[in-house]
C-alpha cells in the first residue's frame, strides 16, 4: 500500500491546490447566473428548474409538457439539493462538483491499484490530474466547471458505477447487481447517451462467465431511469420520454455521399481531433494520444482472449458511452460530453504499456 501512497498524495495536492484557487475566486459564493446573458444556455435553465423544485415540489412546475431539456433531468435535482442546504448559489454548486471530482480521481486510483505496477499507477495519476484539473477547470473553466452542467456530476457517477461493477465482479450477488442498475439508471438520467451502459455491462459479465444477475440490474436500471415517466405523469403530460424520443437537435449527413464523413468526423472529434467538427476548437493530443493505448489494449485482449473481467467492463462501458455519441454528436455540446469517461481510457491505455501486479 505504501508503494501507491505517493500517488494517492501527488493528485490528491495537486488537484486540492487547483480546488483552492479557484474557491478563493467564488467566495462568498453568489449566484452568476444573469437571465439576460445566460437564457440561451443550459446552465440558465437548470438554475431556474432547481429553484421550480425548491419552491414548489418534485414535479417542476416550471415546465409544462414533458421534460425535453436540457438533457440533465437528475441534475435538476442535485442543483436542488445542494439550493436547499446552501441556499439558490450556483457558486456553492461549483464548490461541490469540484470535491465530487477529486472523489472520483481517488476512486479510480483506488480501483487502478491492483491492475497497476506502482510507477504506472503515479503515471495514471498525473493523467488524472491533467484531464479534471486542467482540461475541466482551468483550460475550459468558463464552459464546464464553473457552470451548472450535468457532466459534472455525471464524473463522478460514472467513478460510482464502475466501482459498482468491480464489485459485483468479485463476488456476484444480485444485490449488487441492484445497487449497479441504480447507479447506472442515475447516469442515464444525468446525460441520457448513457442508456447502453446496463446493457454493456450484463454483456460484460456474461462474457466473462460470471452470473450476471441481469434481472437484478435491469430491475435497478429501470426502477431510477423510469423516474422521470413519473415526472412527466405527476403533471399530465404524456410518458413518452420525449427526452431519448426528440431529435430535433440531431446534426444529419446532407446527402448519401456524405455518410462517411460525417461519421469519420464525429468519430475523429471523439478521439481528440476536435477540428473535425470545429475548426476553431483546439485538438487534445494528449486525448488522442489516450485513445491510441486503449484501443492497442483492447486489440491485444480480443487477440489473446486474456483481459481480466474489470478491464472487460471498461472496454463495454467505453463502447456504450462513446458509441451514441459518434452515432448522434451534437456539436454544440463539444468536448464536455466527452470528459466524464476519459478516465476510463486514460485507465486502458496506462494497462496497455503496462502489467499488473497480478500479472507480474
Amino acid at each position: 500500500m505504501k508503494r501507491y501512497g505517493l500517488s494517492y498524495a501527488f493528485a490528491l495536492l495537486a488537484l486540492l491546490i487547483l480546488v483552492l484557487s479557484e474557491v478563493v475566486r467564488l467566495v462568498p459564493f453568489g449566484n452568476d447566473i444573469s437571465p439576460r446573458i445566460d437564457r440561451k444556455e443550459d446552465w440558465f435553465y437548470y438554475d431556474r428548474y432547481a429553484d421550480s423544485v425548491v419552491r414548489d415540489g418534485p414535479a417542476i412546475k416550471a415546465i409544462h409538457g414533458p421534460y425535453l431539456r436540457p438533457g440533465g433531468f437528475g441534475y435538476v435535482y442535485f442543483v436542488a439539493l445542494c439550493y436547499r442546504l446552501f441556499g439558490e448559489r450556483a457558486e456553492a454548486v461549483y464548490a461541490i462538483q469540484m470535491a465530487l471530482a477529486i472523489g472520483a480521481v481517488l476512486l479510480y486510483l483506488r480501483l487502478a491499484r491492483d491492475r497497476l505496477t506502482p510507477r504506472m499507477h503515479l503515471a495514471y495519476a498525473a493523467m488524472l490530474v491533467v484531464l479534471i484539473g486542467f482540461d475541466v477547470w482551468t483550460d475550459d473553466w468558463p464552459q464546464y466547471g464553473r457552470r451548472l452542467l450535468s457532466e459534472n456530476l455525471l464524473l463522478p457517477l460514472l467513478a460510482a458505477t464502475v466501482w459498482a461493477f468491480d464489485w459485483m465482479t468479485g463476488k456476484p450477488a444480485w444485490w449488487k447487481a441492484l445497487v449497479c442498475g441504480v447507479l447506472c439508471g442515475a447516469c442515464f438520467l444525468v446525460r441520457p447517451n448513457t442508456l447502453l451502459l446496463p446493457v454493456a455491462l450484463m454483456l460484460a459479465m456474461r462474457a466473462a462467465a460470471r452470473p450476471p444477475h441481469s434481472t437484478a440490474l435491469f430491475a435497478g436500471f429501470v426502477a431510477v431511469a423510469s423516474l422521470i415517466v413519473w415526472r412527466d405523469h405527476a403533471v399530465g403530460a404524456p410518458g413518452v420520454l420525449s427526452i431519448l424520443t426528440s431529435t430535433a437537435d440531431w446534426p444529419r449527413p446532407h446527402s448519401l455521399s456524405g455518410v462517411v464523413p460525417f461519421y469519420l468526423r464525429n468519430l475523429a472529434f471523439v478521439l481528440g481531433i476536435h477540428s473535425a467538427i470545429k475548426p476553431m476548437m483546439y485538438n487534445r493530443v494528449h486525448c488522442f494520444a489516450a485513445w491510441i493505448g486503449a484501443i492497442l489494449f483492447a486489440v491485444r485482449a480480443l487477440r489473446t482472449r486474456a483481459i481480466d473481467p474489470f478491464d472487460r467492463g471498461v472496454v463495454a462501458m467505453l463502447a456504450a458511452y462513446f458509441g451514441p455519441i459518434v452515432a448522434v454528436h451534437i456539436a454544440i455540446y463539444g468536448y464536455r460530453m466527452l470528459f466524464p469517461a476519459m478516465p476510463l481510457v486514460f485507465y486502458l491505455a496506462a494497462r496497455s504499456i503496462d502489467r499488473s501486479p497480478r500479472e507480474a
